[in-house]
C-alpha cells in the first residue's frame, strides 16, 4: 500500500500476478482432490498470463489449459475405460467433475471488487491532486 492507504501501480501489478497464479494453484488442488489425474497432461497444462501495456499496467489476465478440461468439467466426451484398447461399443457414463467453474467465478468477482476499490482510491487521489493544483 502507498501512503494514506492508496495502492500504487506496483502493488496492483503484484496483486494481479498473485491472483492469476493463485487461480492456477486452486485448480491444481481441485484436480488432485477430485482425482482428475490420468496422464497429468491437464494439470501440467494450466498456465496464467498477465498481459501488460507498454507502460506496465495489466490489461488482461488469461488462463490456459488443455481443451478437454472443459469436457471433464461438464462430464461429456468419450470417457476412459481402463483395460480396454481400441474402439469400444460402450462408453462409461462420465460424471461432471467440477474443478474449474465454481471457485473461478467467485474469485473473479472478488478480483473485480478489489480492483475497483484499489483503482478507485488511486483515481480519487489523482483527481483531488489535479483539482488542488498540487502534485503528489
Amino acid at each position: 500500500m502507498g501512503t494514506n492507504g492508496i495502492t500504487n501501480d506496483k502493488d496492483i501489478e503484484r496483486y494481479l500476478d498473485g491472483w492469476a497464479d493463485m487461480m492456477v494453484e486452486i485448480w491444481k488442488t481441485k484436480l488432485r482432490e477430485e482425482d482428475i489425474i490420468n496422464t497429468g497432461a491437464l494439470i501440467n497444462s494450466l498456465r496464467a498470463f498477465v498481459h501488460r501495456e507498454s507502460g506496465g499496467n495489466a490489461t488482461k489476465i488469461t488462463h490456459t489449459f488443455l481443451r478437454y478440461g472443459i469436457y471433464v468439467e461438464k462430464g461429456v466426451g468419450k470417457g476412459y475405460s481402463p483395460g480396454h484398447e481400441g474402439y469400444l461399443d460402450f462408453r462409461p457414463t462420465r460424471r461432471p467433475q467440477h474443478w474449474l467453474s465454481g471457485k473461478y467465478w467467485y474469485s473473479k468477482n472478488k478480483l473485480l471488487i478489489e480492483m475497483l476499490n484499489r483503482t478507485g482510491k488511486s483515481y480519487i487521489k489523482t483527481f483531488k491532486s489535479i483539482l488542488s493544483g498540487s502534485p503528489e
